[in-house]
């Protein structure tokens, strides 16, 4: 730390260290989407084009922790995007 400090001088050193509490707080938000398999496949649908389904993933996330009914709300979903998609139209047929 001494190193650094005396090399970057007070500036270049608090600049370092704002640089590094941001990376700290950006990688502790991330770390929360990791989580769990549903908040992972939740934070993807949030990103997804149309064009690449993925909420029969979070489906099966959901219906894997024993939330059916919502697993199912979600597989529609992903035959609302693709109604070709085989797991989906499988799936959706729980009830």
């Amino acid at each position: 730390m001494l190193a650094l400090h005396s090399l970057l001088g007070r500036r270049g050193f608090a600049a370092v260290l704002a640089l590094v509490a941001v990376f700290v707080a950006l990688t502790s938000q991330r770390n929360r989407v990791y989580a769990n398999n549903e908040s992972i496949w939740r934070d993807t649908v949030a990103r997804q084009s149309p064009q690449r389904p993925r909420a029969k993933h979070l489906a099966g996330a959901l219906y894997k922790a024993g939330r059916v009914a919502d697993a199912i709300t979600w597989w529609q979903a992903a035959l609302r995007i693709r109604s070709d998609d085989p797991d989906s139209n499988n799936n959706s047929g729980l009830r």
